[in-house]
């Protein structure tokens, strides 16, 4: 006898947009997205209160918390992740962190892409960089292929033109590729306009096997920054002093 699909809450903060989706009663998803910018503070707890209450399901129900923890918005990850941590530790909920970037990636259409095929996930970080990562399609399943990295507009170029010696028809997603400093080949199909949400979350570990071995306590949990956060405050202090 299969076992019942978890509850699982779902919330993303890590950019401009914020959003949360909840999986209940198997293949049923309900999910709200804010696109006010700098309002994820006000925004997450009525959605997360909207969703519950919706599908009529009690926090004490819920089986797991997932969450995004990086790399994208220092404020957002932050607010995300004390929120997470408020509710499970009220509820005494596993919490499941998953990287931004890994969630972006699940913006393509995997069924349309081809094994073996090549994904750059790729966010701007604002400050003159880039998060990126980069993913293939194996076994009909994304994998990441390479570590998470920040880079330079300039480093990420050179990286990336050496990825297409060895590589054709790459996809590209995230707010990165919009960047007119970002050189774009004729081989690269790319979606600007995409971005990690809740449920492209959902999406994300329903490809998991096994979720409690995913799943950590709420203490466990660290944010994925990338950038060293020491000089994120010192660059910010200059750009401050500049303006």
């Amino acid at each position: 006898m299969n076992r019942p699909a978890p509850i699982i809450l779902a919330l993303d903060a890590s950019g401009e947009a914020c959003s949360v989706a909840l999986q209940c009663e198997g293949a049923r998803v309900i999910d709200r997205l804010s696109l006010e910018p700098r309002a994820h503070a006000q925004s997450l707890l009525p959605m997360i209160d909207e969703v519950l209450s919706e599908a009529s399901v009690d926090l004490q129900q819920v089986d797991y918390i997932a969450l995004t923890h990086g790399p994208g918005s220092f404020t957002g990850i932050r607010i995300a992740l004390s929120v997470v941590m408020g509710l499970a530790y009220a509820a005494r909920l596993p919490v499941i962190a998953v990287s931004s970037l890994d969630v972006l990636a699940m913006n393509a259409e995997l069924p349309s892409l081809v094994s073996g095929q090549c994904l750059v996930s790729c966010v701007d970080a604002r400050m003159g960089e880039v998060y990126w990562s980069v993913y293939k399609v194996l076994s009909g399943q994304l994998r990441r292929i390479d570590d998470y990295a920040v880079s330079t507009y300039s480093d990420f170029n050179d990286a990336f033109k050496a990825l297409l010696d060895s590589e054709s028809n790459i996809i590209g997603v995230g707010s990165g590729w919009g960047l007119a400093q970002i050189d774009i080949d004729d081989a690269v199909h790319t979606n600007s306009a995409c971005f990690p949400k809740a449920v492209k979350l959902l999406e994300y570990l329903a490809c998991t096997k096994d979720l409690s071995s995913c799943a950590q306590e709420a203490s466990e949990i660290e944010p994925l920054y990338l950038r060293n956060e020491v000089a994120w405050q010192k660059r910010n202090r200059i750009r401050t002093k500049d303006l």
